[in-house]
């Protein structure tokens, strides 16, 4: 008659005592897996229970062997069920200074990928800067601002009176800025002029108008929908406008996946408004 499942792991804790251990770890990491679950890390809550129900449909199997007469198969099947349960052991503690410690990284990364998004959405919709449009006021401006990160520390184009990274700080031009007077570049430094700030601000930042300028993509719908621009590079964020299906002479500041929702957002300027829009959504009019 084949023995159940208990009968057998109760068979393998007999026969080998950190069967007893395993177990333990196991009810301890099923606790820990829950509440880890509720922070919001939901990927180290499958892989936990993942891992702990291989382990214990592996250490089944084995330790049926255990039942044989055959001396070999006997000391084949006590090895087994030892190697299991020191792996489970060694899975459950890896597993454990990876969420508290994020350690090991590689597998910490696994386990916890990005931070909840509760609480990376408590600033996401807010970024400074957004709802309104960063113009120099220029009519001979013919640069934007470009490349400047979601989460810049600066919060924008840093202005200094030496062309190199030692000048001074005079003054800082939005991510969204346009209408930038941009003089004869030196090197990968350039004279900007915006308002009353004038100073330099390096090249990799600028863009001509023209080159950062692009229109509605054409939609595989058969009824187009016009293109929401929101105040955050996520899809919960509020709605500030929209762009027209028609709208060109879009200006894009930069485009990268959004902290929370990892969708392809860009920081967008359009007709005096000035917000993220899904880079799905626009295509370069160059």
């Amino acid at each position: 008659m084949a023995l159940l499942p208990l009968e057998v792991l109760n068979t393998a804790r007999r026969a080998v005592p950190v069967v007893d251990f395993a177990l333990g770890a196991a009810g301890i990491a099923a606790a820990g897996a829950i509440v880890v679950g509720f922070l919001g890390y939901s990927r180290a809550t499958f892989v936990i229970f993942g891992g702990m129900l291989i382990a214990m449909l592996l250490l089944i199997v084995c330790a049926r062997l255990l039942s044989a007469r055959s001396a070999p198969i006997l000391a084949a099947g006590i090895a087994m069920v030892w190697a299991v349960a020191l792996f489970f052991i060694t899975f459950l503690v890896f597993t454990a200074t990876a969420v508290a410690m994020k350690w090991p990284n590689v597998w910490a990364s696994l386990l916890l990928g990005d931070p909840p998004i509760q609480a990376a959405t408590l600033s996401v919709c807010a970024l400074a800067g957004e709802k309104a449009v960063g113009s120099c006021g220029s009519s001979s401006g013919r640069y934007v601002v470009t490349n400047i990160r979601f989460d810049d520390s600066d919060h924008g184009l840093v202005v200094r009176n030496a062309p190199n990274l030692n000048g001074i700080p005079v003054g800082l031009i939005p991510p969204n800025g346009t209408e930038i007077t941009v003089g004869e570049c030196s090197g990968e430094w350039c004279p900007v002029e915006c308002k009353n700030t004038r100073g330099w601000s390096r090249a990799r930042y600028l863009t001509s108008r023209s080159a950062a300028l692009f229109s509605v993509a054409k939609s595989n719908s058969s009824e187009p929908q016009e293109v929401i621009v929101r105040n955050g590079p996520d899809q919960f964020c509020p709605s500030i406008g929209s762009i027209p299906v028609q709208g060109r002479d879009i200006i894009v500041h930069t485009c990268e996946p959004g902290p929370t929702d990892k969708l392809n957002w860009c920081r967008v300027t359009y007709s005096g408004m000035s917000g993220f829009a899904l880079a799905t959504r626009l295509a370069s009019q160059n």
